[in-house]
């Protein structure tokens, strides 16, 4: 009997709408039952990983995946 399924929670923090389509088509293809949530700057992803504001109620993500060059991205 196969292992029981779950669906992956994925945040995906990225501003660029072609690397967007390209990256929720990967796990389409790749057959992975994914719920991708995606926000589009460094603010909005500490929002969504603290569940601060908008974010509040934000399902807990199995994985991130960051785009290096944000907009807003604290530099130190």
């Amino acid at each position: 009997m196969p292992p029981l399924a779950r669906r992956f929670d994925i945040l995906l923090i990225e501003d660029n709408e072609v690397d967007v389509g390209l990256t929720i088509a990967a796990f389409r293809d790749g057959l992975v039952d994914a719920h991708v949530h995606r926000v589009e700057d460094g603010e909005e992803a500490m929002a969504f990983l603290m569940h601060s504001d908008a974010y509040a109620d934000a399902a807990h993500r199995d994985l991130v995946i960051l785009d290096l060059s944000l907009p807003k991205v604290w530099r130190q």
